[in-house]
């Protein structure tokens, strides 16, 4: 079968926050286009007009262009930018090439009108227009269906996307809560660092149960992989400080890897943005006083933070020896956010545990004790949820699945309401519903709890107890890579079972009723 390329061209002056946003709406309008004969796309990027008309005027066709009509960043660009953008529209125009204009600039009336019916513009979006996913993704997939019609000589009718639109939401929600708001970030498929599982799920299922408790779409924001770099994330924090106010209650939530990184006697921290880099720390990551300096800008009566950072795994090896890395953040770090009136801080784990999950749950254990909480479990008989009985609730229920996770819980507030459904109010706890984690531990599960359960000393005395040559391990220059192979080199020398077995008995896994392998 033929495959079939739709190119595009997107023009974009220093690739930013804004490219990555255009990028990531992109990939989603464009994500089963393979179900369609083989047809695939590929994206190429330019920073100047020059280098869009020369890629334009290539033999290679392009079948979309999306082109910055304020290229440069500033405010009033020059005649001379206004005059090649306005020229490289005419020649998408003269090449029946559709376009889509993006702007950091604010255009209305005659001058919106222009570009609309001199160009033929398929789509326009100005700064106001950057939180209408939807929109410009129905835009990029309209002009494809056009293009894939021609190509196969299908009706575009006939024509099917997988949506890419969010479950809808049902209708007896409550009357949304003005004063409530929010701002949601999970990050799962990081960059350069080691990637996680559930975390966008996370930002995404509390954003669905907020919905349904309260809070109103226009008062949330949601940042997801791609959306959640460190530029993004900062702005949209100044976002949230500037549009809240005495009488507000609002939520920071934040699902990602988070790291202590000690170099002699010094500790800084940081929250990872889907662009951090062990390379260029300060520069992708945001400190820890960074995060808490932006907090203390929202200006809300309250302000609850839930904080799900110390992942098994971490983030990966630092390439400077002099370096090394932690999971999650410190409790004195929790505490300083926490300074201040109507504040709280709800995080995932204490500074020397890690976060479970488990296989056959849709989100980490954290997170679901939260979302359980807020979809009723935690609710009084009028459906109203208290910041106090939702923090009791998740700090009782996580350790009891799982007896080496405990939340770190710091307030310093009244006795709030954080949520509130009259449709959810509490259930008896015989119709409490919480799913069995899957007590089975595949071969990688086990390397996995190996490389977090043992200190050095207790690896070591481990790795005697398995009477292993320890010229194998030796090979492997840190820790980590000697735990992660000490599975295999069991296997070679028939001690597999009785690593196993030994492991089985280390407390860690106390809660865990077998270990076998698949």
């Amino acid at each position: 079968m033929q495959e079939r390329e739709f190119r595009i061209l997107l023009v974009e002056h220093k690739p930013g926050w804004k490219d990555d946003i255009l990028e990531g709406r992109i990939e989603k309008a464009l994500s089963y286009i393979e179900q369609h004969d083989s047809c695939y796309y590929t994206l190429i990027k330019v920073e100047t007009y020059e280098d869009a008309h020369q890629a334009l005027s290539q033999e290679t066709p392009y079948h979309l262009l999306i082109t910055d009509i304020s290229l440069g960043g500033k405010r009033k660009p020059s005649k001379e930018n206004s005059f090649k953008g306005v020229m490289l529209l005419s020649q998408a125009k003269d090449l029946n090439i559709p376009a889509i204009a993006v702007s950091n600039l604010s255009i209305k009336g005659d001058k919106f009108d222009e570009f609309f019916v001199d160009y033929e513009i398929k789509g326009f979006f100005d700064e106001a227009d950057y939180s209408k996913e939807l929109k410009f993704i129905d835009r990029i997939q309209k002009i494809w269906k056009t293009w894939y019609s021609h190509q196969s000589g299908k009706k575009l009718d006939e024509i099917h996307l997988e949506s890419t639109k969010r479950k809808p939401i049902p209708l007896n929600t409550p009357e949304p809560n003005m004063n409530f708001c929010a701002l949601l970030i999970g990050v799962a498929n990081y960059r350069h660092v080691t990637q996680l599982t559930k975390t966008t799920n996370d930002a995404q299922d509390l954003y669905d149960a907020l919905i349904r408790n309260g809070y109103s779409p226009k008062k949330m924001n949601i940042l997801k992989d791609g959306y959640a770099t460190k530029d993004i994330i900062l702005e949209q924090l100044g976002l949230l400080a500037n549009s809240t106010g005495e009488g507000d209650t609002a939520i920071v939530f934040f699902s990602g890897h988070g790291m202590r990184i000690v170099e002699g006697s010094s500790q800084v921290e940081y929250l990872c943005p889907v662009d951090a880099n062990l390379e260029q720390i300060k520069e992708t990551c945001i400190s820890s006083e960074e995060f808490t300096a932006n907090l203390r800008k929202i200006k809300a009566d309250r302000l609850v933070v839930f904080l799900d950072s110390c992942h098994s795994g971490g983030v990966g090896e630092p390439k400077d020896a002099n370096l090394q890395i932690k999971k999650g953040l410190s409790e004195e770090t929790y505490n300083q956010m926490a300074n201040g009136q109507g504040r709280v801080i709800i995080a995932s784990c204490k500074s020397n545990e890690v976060s479970w999950e488990f296989e056959n749950w849709e989100n980490g254990l954290f997170t679901h004790y939260l979302l359980e909480g807020l979809k009723g479990e935690a609710a009084d008989s009028d459906g109203k949820v208290h910041i106090m009985r939702l923090c009791d609730y998740i700090s009782q229920n996580v350790p009891q699945q799982q007896s080496t996770q405990h939340p770190f819980i710091k307030l310093a507030s009244e006795n709030f309401v954080i949520a509130i459904n009259p449709e959810f109010s509490k259930k008896p706890p015989n119709q409490q519903r919480t799913p069995t984690p899957n007590n089975t531990v595949t071969k990688e599960q086990l390397r996995k709890q190996i490389k977090d359960a043992y200190t050095d000393s207790e690896f070591e005395t481990l790795c005697g107890d398995m009477e292993v040559e320890y010229q194998d391990l030796l090979q492997y220059r840190t820790l980590d890579l000697q735990r992660f192979h000490l599975i295999d080199i069991c296997y070679r020398h028939g001690k597999y079972q009785d690593l196993v077995n030994k492991v089985h008995n280390h407390p860690y896994f106390a809660n865990q009723e077998t270990i076998k392998t698949s």
